[in-house]
């Protein structure tokens, strides 16, 4: 009997990660970028196909959409 792990494992792994550090406020976010690109790593170590970008703004619902559609059934997904 395969365990939940195993299972968990051989689905494929999809993740979107946006980071946004200027917004039109005058707040900056100064990590975002860094800190994301770190996420972005660890999830590769865990076999993840990372998808991100960086500074998005007007086309944040198209990018959504597009990851959205390559979703497949039985994908662990991340977002």
């Amino acid at each position: 009997m395969a365990s939940s792990s195993e299972n968990l494992w051989s689905h494929r792994r999809l993740a979107l990660v946006i980071a946004n550090e200027n917004y039109r406020s005058n707040k900056k976010l100064e990590n975002s970028i860094k800190n994301a690109q770190e996420i972005k790593k660890a999830l590769e170590q865990l076999h993840f196909k990372v998808d991100m970008l960086e500074n998005i703004e007007k086309n944040m619902m198209e990018t959504i959409t597009k990851f959205s559609e390559t979703i497949e059934d039985g994908d662990l997904v991340l977002f």
